[in-house]
């Protein structure tokens, strides 16, 4: 999960999960990642209403919450999407008629 977070500290645009071990993407900025620092209970969060939150993975909070900053992050080479990784995922959603890159998935 950490691994997610950081991927998402640095605002892509698209991301690639495959079989859930490594996380690629195309974002460019970097970020801050930070711990929750309080309880929260099911009443403080809801799922985030979008296509790509199928599995709701992605939750919103009702009210501000209390963080910690855990570090600065900087965008790892190695977890970046080449541009032909991008033109295939591109394609395979194409091809598939999905409304995001969730709905496309590597053992279909």
């Amino acid at each position: 999960m950490i691994h997610l977070a950081r991927v998402f500290s640095h605002k892509p645009e698209l991301m690639s999960v495959n079989n859930e071990t490594s996380i690629k993407h195309n974002g460019t900025q970097p970020g801050f990642l930070y711990w929750v620092d309080e309880v929260l209970t099911l009443n403080d969060i809801y799922p985030l209403d979008h296509p790509a939150n199928v599995s709701q993975w992605e939750w919103i909070t009702r009210h501000d919450v209390r963080l910690r900053l855990l570090e600065e992050t900087r965008v790892r080479a190695e977890d970046v999407l080449s541009e032909a990784e991008i033109e295939a995922l591109v394609k395979r959603q194409a091809e598939k008629g999905a409304l995001s890159f969730e709905e496309v998935r590597d053992d279909e």
